[in-house]
C-alpha cells in the first residue's frame, strides 16, 4: 500500500482499518533458509469493501515457488465497514488503476 501512495500506518491514524479476512497458499516448490525469494503482488478484485492480493513467490533462478491469496475488509476502530468508494475516493481509484493496469507490486 505504500508503494501506491496510501501508507497503512496513514489509514490507521485516519480509523482505517484492514484486517485479514481469508488467507490461502499453495506450495508449488521447496525453499531453503538463505534463499532470496522475489515477491509479486497484484491486485485480483476489489468491490469497495474487500480487496484480494495475489502473491507470487520465485526463487533466484525464477522458479515459482508458492502461489498465495489474501482477502481484506475495511473496517472502522469500532469494527463497522467502511464505504470506501465515498469515504476514500483516491484509495479507490489507485487500486481500480492497478486493476485496469494489471500491474503488480515487487518485493
Amino acid at each position: 500500500m505504500d508503494q501506491i501512495g496510501f501508507p497503512y500506518a496513514e489509514m490507521e491514524k485516519k480509523g482505517v482499518v484492514c484486517p485479514v479476512r481469508s488467507l490461502s497458499c499453495d506450495y508449488k516448490r521447496p525453499s531453503t533458509f538463505g534463499d532470496e525469494i522475489s515477491i509479486h503482488l497484484s491486485v485480483g478484485s476489489f468491490n469497495g469493501v474487500v480487496l484480494t492480493i495475489l502473491y507470487e513467490m520465485r526463487n533466484n533462478v525464477g522458479d515459482v515457488i508458492c502461489t498465495a491469496r489474501s482477502e481484506h475488509v475495511f473496517l472502522d476502530r469500532e469494527g463497522r465497514l467502511i464505504r470506501m468508494k465515498r469515504d476514500m475516493p483516491d484509495f479507490c481509484a489507485a487500486i481500480d488503476t492497478l486493476l485496469q493496469c494489471e500491474g503488480t507490486v515487487s518485493l
